[in-house]
């Protein structure tokens, strides 16, 4: 498998292929903005830990910022907005994920038929219970899950009892390791051949076991690629993060106001620009993978195929059967003492 074509291929489809990032955008927005609010929940409670700020700054920030949303009727429109977060961070990513795929694999197969991303959603649909399941299954070993863990554990139990737990939660992420490198091709396995959850997994596993360099190669490559895109990220995260941080000692200032607006206004332009540059990611890995996929299933395919004429080829001719021995009956043979014999 050529890597650095697999890349071009798919970094290709990503720059003509402005529909499917602005299809990401919306949930990529959900995931920066649930990803900004645990940061900053995490870097408050860590502050008020260690003496960096009051104990009760972090609960006064808040309520400042309630009262600030109930005052200005703006209330309802802060539910709407969390609803919808939550409904893009933990309802609908199987959909879009199966719709995502789908689209790539359309955009490689037959780049001449324009894309209908209302057909792929019908299509999508059908999938969305299996790719749930499989989400559902591998949510509790993902790294931003095991390292909020880890975080809010070191939180409370800084002390002898974390080191305590520290081989614990070390041996886990070994575990949660494996498990996301031989279940890589799961999500692929049901929604391009429909296979059910319990042979999709059977499936991966073997593939891995079967290409481990190469699908290692792959994940070792895509980190490489997208590292640069990722700490521009980081940046762009950490000014409404320092903005969020900021605003706990305006909380009992009569600049709160303009210093809510103002962050509301900076932070709403930097996360999109973050959420822009995260559908971009999201657009190329996945067309990394969709690529990987079907060149590891036709080698697949071409192995099983060579295996099973050497088979045929190995197998032992079948035995020659001796020649049938004319039975001996008393009429005809007689023994040679018989008074019948001459």
């Amino acid at each position: 498998m050529r890597y650095v074509q697999v890349i071009h291929d798919a970094w290709d489809l990503t720059t003509r292929s402005p529909k499917l990032k602005w299809f990401v955008f919306i949930p990529a927005f959900a995931s920066v903005v649930a990803f900004i609010a645990e940061s900053a929940w995490q870097i408050f409670m860590f502050s008020a830990e260690f003496g960096i700020l009051e104990h009760d700054s972090a609960f006064g920030a808040l309520k400042e910022a309630f009262f600030f949303v109930q005052n200005n009727g703006l209330l309802m429109w802060t539910i709407l907005f969390t609803v919808f977060i939550l409904l893009f961070e933990f309802l609908l990513p199987a959909w879009i994920t199966s719709t995502l795929i789908l689209s790539i694999r359309h955009e490689f197969a037959t780049p001449e038929k324009p894309l209908s991303l209302r057909h792929k959603m019908i299509e999508g649909f059908r999938c969305f219970f299996p790719v749930f399941e499989i989400n559902a299954i591998l949510s509790p070993f993902a790294f931003v899950t095991i390292g909020l863990f880890t975080a809010t554990m070191y939180r409370f139990y800084h002390g002898g009892l974390f080191g305590a737990l520290l081989p614990i939660i070390l041996i886990y992420s070994a575990i949660a390791l494996t498990l996301n490198v031989f279940l890589s091709y799961t999500h692929y396995f049901v929604i391009c051949e429909e296979e059910s959850v319990k042979k999709s997994i059977k499936k991966s596993v073997a593939m891995v076991f079967l290409f481990f360099g190469r699908t290692m190669m792959v994940i070792m490559l895509m980190i490489l690629v997208n590292i640069r895109i990722l700490v521009n990220v980081i940046v762009i995260l950490g000014v409404p993060l320092g903005i969020i941080a900021t605003l706990s000692y305006f909380a009992s200032s009569e600049w709160f106001t303009f210093a809510m607006i103002l962050a509301s206004i900076l932070g709403f332009a930097l996360t999109a620009l973050a959420a822009y540059l995260t559908a971009i990611i999201e657009v190329f890995s996945t067309a990394v993978w969709v690529r990987t996929f079907y060149t590891l299933r036709e080698d697949e395919k071409k192995f099983q195929t060579d295996i099973n004429e050497d088979r045929l080829t190995q197998e032992l001719p079948p035995l020659e059967t001796a020649p049938e021995v004319p039975e001996n009956t008393p009429e005809t043979i007689s023994p040679p003492d018989s008074p019948l014999n001459p």
